[in-house]
């Protein structure tokens, strides 16, 4: 078991998922981004620009990158965000039926 996941803090498991997705996201932004510049002149997209831009190689690249970066990062957090919704809803589930159970053996006792 890491030290992260035996922590009693609310805020690491947080911490964890936030660090799986940009990391994971980042990986998944430098491989798209490897791809779609060898496949696409980043000179012929700002060539074909309805609007003037003075745009080098590299500041294409690195748009590009920062623009995979984001799109995959907001596809992470998603995914996240969904995983964990069972989680909260199997926890509430639990504590609404401890509180059932609570009221019903205080009405059987009383």
């Amino acid at each position: 078991m890491s030290p992260l996941s035996e922590s009693k803090h609310p805020h690491h498991e947080l911490y964890r998922r936030i660090g799986v997705v940009v990391w994971v996201s980042f990986v998944a932004a430098a491989v798209a981004t490897a791809l779609f510049f060898a496949t696409f002149d980043p000179l012929v997209i700002v060539e074909s620009a309805t609007y003037p831009l003075d745009w080098s190689r590299t500041t294409s690249y690195s748009i590009g990158f920062f623009l995979f970066w984001g799109l995959t990062s907001a596809t992470g957090a998603m995914v996240a965000w969904l995983i964990h919704l069972p989680e909260r809803s199997a926890a509430l589930l639990r504590e609404r039926e401890a509180r059932n159970s609570q009221l019903e053996s205080e009405e059987d006792a009383s």
